[in-house]
Parts: structure tokens; sequence; C-alpha cells
């Protein structure tokens, strides 16, 4: 187990358990793709199980998805469907309807919300989780595992139980925010440049071109025809937004959710681009604590 410099009860519980534990040399290291990548780092299996703290594996789906994954020898991963125990959230929500309707396995682009990986299709793309990362961690990996040839399958079996934050979208997006977990989005895009991927990652973060096209077309009204023409404007075509939005989503609460979410990632998606990052291929310095 890999232990991110806690400070509550977390080490003392898990010592109880036969397991070995490690914990950052550096707790400013921490991040959740460096937690992810530091457990791949000491892993000695062919193997290897992602699964978040806030998540209980369902019994006996682990034996499922070694048997799938052993007569696909192009499987780098695979997962399940993630039940939910609160729905509190549009995020929730959504993952509900959309996991409901699965019938047969699928491929899809990463494994969000954790599952099997095999060591071997790792090691071929260098490394698991970007140490820069506190968000997005899986969709980087599963973006260069697919790039490089290999598949990732979700099976119509439920996989693991998820017990989220419990609170209402707005909210999340108000704790999102000041823990700056949007600032991983910039981030990966930067650490994507000059990679085969870029424009996959590009393609996976399409929503912010919308409100990005909205600030570039204020600021144009801005400098043209002065701050009340690009205040117009703006609301013009946020208005048609909203609009589009409310049909596909039939919901207003969802669309106005949905621009508010796209402007907070926006900002601090631009933080992140400007941001420093560290090389992910870089030994991460530990202690045994266990």
């Amino acid at each position: 187990m890999v232990d991110s410099c806690s400070e509550d009860g977390t080490v003392e519980i898990a010592s109880e358990y036969p397991i070995s534990i490690v914990q950052f040399a550096d707790c400013s290291d921490r991040s959740c793709g460096a937690a992810v990548q530091l457990g791949f780092q000491i892993a000695r299996g062919d193997y290897i199980y992602l699964i978040d703290g806030d998540m209980e594996l369902c019994p006996g789906f682990l034996k499922k998805a070694l048997f799938y994954m052993n007569e696909r020898k192009d499987a780098a991963g695979v997962s399940g469907l993630i039940v939910d125990r609160d729905l509190s959230s549009s995020i929730d929500r959504r993952r509900y309807k959309l996991y409901g309707s699965m019938t047969a396995p699928f491929c899809v682009k990463s494994l969000g919300g954790g599952g099997l990986y095999r060591k071997e299709a790792i090691s071929s793309v260098g490394y698991f989780g970007h140490k820069c990362l506190n968000a997005c961690e899986e969709l980087e990996l599963g973006i260069r595992l697919i790039s490089s040839g290999w598949k990732l399958y979700r099976l119509p079996e439920v996989s693991v139980y998820h017990t989220g934050h419990q609170i209402p979208t707005h909210l999340l997006l108000i704790r999102y925010y000041k823990n700056r977990r949007f600032k991983s989005i910039g981030l990966l895009i930067k650490a994507s440049f000059g990679k085969k991927w870029f424009w996959d990652v590009l393609l996976e973060n399409k929503y912010l071109f919308f409100p990005f096209a909205l600030s570039l077309i204020s600021v144009g009204a801005f400098f043209l025809a002065g701050p009340v023409a690009a205040a117009w404007s703006w609301m013009f075509f946020f208005f048609i937004l909203f609009v589009l939005l409310t049909i596909r989503k039939s919901s207003m609460t969802e669309a106005i959710e949905s621009l508010a979410t796209w402007h907070v990632i926006l900002l601090q998606a631009l933080l992140g681009l400007f941001s420093s990052c560290k090389s992910p291929e870089e030994p991460i310095l530990y202690k045994v604590i266990k």
C-alpha cells in the first residue's frame, strides 16, 4: 500500500493486514498520479489492480477480469461497472444511466474508477501514473496504452461499490475548484505536447473549446466595439449554448452546471498549462513503513 503522508489512522489500520506499506520520502511529491506510480514502482506481480480509497471491490470480479484478460492478449486493462451508493451529483447520475444500459463488454478509452491492468502493458508505455497529475491520471494512461496498440475493456459486471462525496454538483464543483483538481487538465495537455497522443488528449477535452471560444469572441468584441458590445456578445452566445445544452440534456439545471463547470475547468486548466511539470520517468523516492 502507498501512503501519501496521511495524518489520520490509515497506516495503523493498514498495518493490521499482511501487506507492505510505503510512504513518500518527500510529502511534496504526493499526488493522485504519483501514488499510482509509486505503487507500480514497487509492484512485483504480473497484474496490478488500481482502486481508489472510496471504493470497495466487488467479490468475484477479480476472477472474471483475469479470465477475460487472459482470453484477450491485446487487453492492457479490464474494469467493470461502478455502483454508486449515492447519486447526489450529476456526474454520478450520468454514470448510473450509462452503466444501466450496458449488456456486453465494450472498448473504452480509460478505466475511470480503477481496474485490473497487465503489468507488461504498463511497462511497454514507460510508466503507470504521471506524477504531476492530481486528476486525469487514468485517462492519460489509457490514451498512452491505446496509442501503442493496446485495448481497454469494460465488462457488464459490477466491479466496485463507490461512496463519493455525497454532495450536490455545485458544491462538488466548489470543492474541486478549491483543491485545484482541474489544473491537472492543463498539465495533461502540456505533458502531451509533441507526443503522438496529443490530439487524442485535446479530443477528450473538446468541451473546453466552448468557453474558450466565448472568451475570444468577447475579447474581440471589446477591442472592436467596446465593453458594452463585449458583454452583449458574451451573453448572446452563452444563451445559445445554454439552449442547446438544455435540449441535449433535457434539463436546465444540468445545462447551467455544465456551463459553470466548463468555465471553471478552463480557468484552472490555463493555470496548469503554464505550470512546471516534472518528468514522469523519474523514480519516486519512498520509505518503507512496514
